[in-house]
């Protein structure tokens, strides 16, 4: 089977990003072959030697008082024929038999999604965020968990100012959100892959068709885990995306109360200031390093006593969770979304509310006056990792769904 993967970037960005080449990687293994779409960029880990790909923009460039970039940035945002019209020529090519779809948001737009309607090819989509449903993708706003744009009151956003806490990208996350609703865009999508149960209950009480919602959680290899080093030193890490829905000010400030040492690893729009807090709060046990290659990330992931996960939003699943598993590492996480599905409280990790410094600090505390319980839940969430959560497991929710939506 010919499959077109469809994905904003196309090199190993984040969480996503990750699970979208493993995802490659195993349906090449299983002897069908891949086509790639997604947006050019000089770190892309595939070709795009016909220009197949949509021309560069990056939104954390975001110019104000910028006319022209503006009006770019507003059309791409809203429907992109430029990626349209690409995706139509790359069909033409390679006439795939199954499109799957995990992150076009923005960079690329729901516009491809016509095209596939035009060829009538069936389509799978990846639920990495809440996109579908929220206009600002995480359903999150300055004051906590919000679902105010529930029952497609979208304006909440606008209004609230819930995008950047600025009236030009809300007002334009808003106007997407109806556009999109109004045309019955992604109604052409035959199967919408939620990666938590909680996800697609989540997706089911903003209105979506519970019929067209599949569980297909995240998996990992086995073979990038088998070697790493699992010795346990006396300290914590964080690895992932420095944002606000990370709930990382609170674990700065649980980690001062702890005592013990903990490592921030990863870039994004917090970085400066969080490390600026660190110091001003005298948090001297709280260091920070950036983003780092995956080989190098997980060996020191695997030399910690354990990892945190202290997320204040609805998360669709947690990949950190479970890498920090492969490697034999247990999570101190926060009691909320897909979350609860991955930890089990006592067994593999520890959970707390969210956003609660004193109950954090009192987990991770636990954590590192307890080594050999510590050290027992990890080998606990390693055995869960590499049991469940396994390549031939997802490929073979992906056949069973395929098997129901093919022509």
């Amino acid at each position: 089977m010919r499959i077109l993967l469809c994905n904003t970037y196309l090199y190993r960005r984040g969480g996503a990003e990750v699970s979208f080449f493993e995802l490659a990687e195993l349906l090449v293994a299983k002897g069908h072959e891949v086509v790639f779409f997604g947006m050019e960029d000089p770190k892309n880990e595939v070709s795009d030697g016909s220009g197949y790909f949509v021309s560069n923009l990056e939104f954390d460039d975001y110019r104000p008082h910028n006319v022209l970039w503006n009006a770019r940035a507003l059309g791409r945002v809203l429907y992109s024929t430029e990626a349209a019209s690409k995706v139509r020529r790359l069909v033409q090519k390679s006439v795939p038999d199954l499109v799957y779809v995990n992150n076009i948001a923005h960079h690329i737009s729901p516009s491809i999604l016509d095209v596939f309607k035009e060829f009538r090819l069936p389509v799978m989509m990846s639920v990495r965020d809440y996109k579908i449903i929220c206009p600002n993708s995480v359903l999150l706003d300055r004051s906590g968990i919000c679902e105010r744009c529930k029952g497609e009151k979208y304006y909440n956003s606008l209004i609230h100012r819930c995008k950047r806490n600025s009236l030009i990208p809300s007002a334009v996350a808003c106007l997407e959100a109806y556009l999109h609703r109004h045309r019955r865009t992604y109604d052409s999508v035959r199967a919408f892959l939620a990666p938590s149960q909680f996800c697609k209950k989540k997706l089911v009480e903003f209105g979506m068709d519970r019929e067209k919602i599949f569980v297909v959680p995240n998996f990992i290899s086995p073979e990038d885990f088998g070697s790493k080093d699992t010795s346990s030193e006396p300290f914590c890490v964080y690895f992932g995306r420095l944002s606000k829905e990370k709930g990382l000010k609170v674990l700065i400030e649980a980690a001062k109360v702890c005592g013990h040492e903990l490592l921030i690893i990863g870039d994004g729009e917090l970085k400066s200031s969080l490390v600026r807090y660190a110091e001003e709060l005298g948090a001297g046990n709280v260091s920070f390093r950036d983003g780092m290659g995956f080989d190098e990330l997980m060996t020191t992931v695997g030399a910690s006593l354990f990892t945190v996960f202290p997320s204040l939003c609805y998360e669709t699943f947690g990949r950190s969770i479970l890498e920090s598993f492969a490697v034999g590492k247990p999570v101190v996480a926060s009691r909320i979304g897909a979350v609860k599905e991955l930890v089990d409280d006592g067994v593999d990790g520890l959970l707390c509310e969210p956003g609660d410094c004193e109950e954090l600090a009192e987990k991770m505390s636990s954590m590192f006056s307890s080594k050999q319980a510590t050290e027992k839940m990890g080998r606990n969430g390693r055995a869960k990792a590499l049991s469940r959560f396994t390549p031939e497991n997802q490929y073979q929710h992906l056949m069973h769904v395929w098997e129901r939506i093919k022509p």
